[in-house]
């Protein structure tokens, strides 16, 4: 160590001086708080930064479900809104299908518009309840619509399809009319072979599609 000059008489300088084990130790201790300062700081931002992640998932985790509601809440507005439109439909119209072979007997002859004798009870049977349906206001009016297979007719005095359906719809347009439904409210009509109930050709599928379609219609009230 350094020993103080003294002044000409004699006596220690009173200025003062640092060694240089003094002034390093001095810049350790001055780095040390630095980087205690820089880990706090540090320490901070991160929590900081955690509290944030936590933050945004917790929100995402929020959207997430109130997305998940208002799908669940517009699924269910949309079901609710077919149902009660099929329920309007469904009191608007009423379908009645005549097949044209019940229980091994057929309604029609091939290529024939003579309603067979053995199916006279069942017409009468829907006679009764569409002119009662008519005249209580349940129904405005009905439609007969006639129906064949694709085969086309080879004999009897039709030329086609169209004309053997309309020959047929008209058979029961005068057998309701005959027993008392109003003739102002039927209507009948032919598809022919062009609006089929099942696709395909085979026999079940030709039986399913010569039909007659009995549809009960309310009008729309304004």
């Amino acid at each position: 160590m350094n020993v103080p000059d003294k002044n000409e008489e004699g006596e220690l300088l009173i200025a003062p001086f640092v060694s240089m084990v003094d002034m390093l130790a001095g810049l350790a201790l001055l780095f040390m708080l630095l980087t205690v300062a820089f880990a706090i700081n540090l320490l901070q931002e991160t929590t900081r930064a955690r509290d944030l992640d936590v933050s945004l998932v917790s929100a995402t985790a929020r959207w997430t479900e109130r997305e998940r509601q208002l799908q669940q809440q517009a699924t269910s507005a949309l079901v609710a809104a077919r149902a009660a439109h099929a329920e309007l439909e469904r009191h608007r119209e009423q379908l009645i299908i005549i097949p044209n072979e019940m229980e091994g007997r057929v309604f029609f002859a091939s290529g024939s518009a003579a309603i067979r004798r053995d199916f006279l009870p069942i017409l009468n049977h829907i006679a009764d309840e569409v002119d009662m349906k008519l005249r209580n206001g349940e129904f405005d009016r009905i439609e007969i619509n006639g129906h064949t297979d694709e085969l086309r007719i080879h004999r009897g005095c039709y030329s086609d399809n169209w004309d053997l359906a309309a020959a047929r719809a008209i058979a029961i347009a005068r057998f309701l009319v005959n027993r008392g439904v109003p003739p102002s409210r039927v209507t009948a009509l032919s598809h022919g072979e062009f609006k089929p109930a099942v696709g395909g050709n085979s026999e079940r599928a030709l039986a399913s599609n010569r039909r007659i379609e009995l549809r009960l219609v309310r009008e729309e009230r304004r």
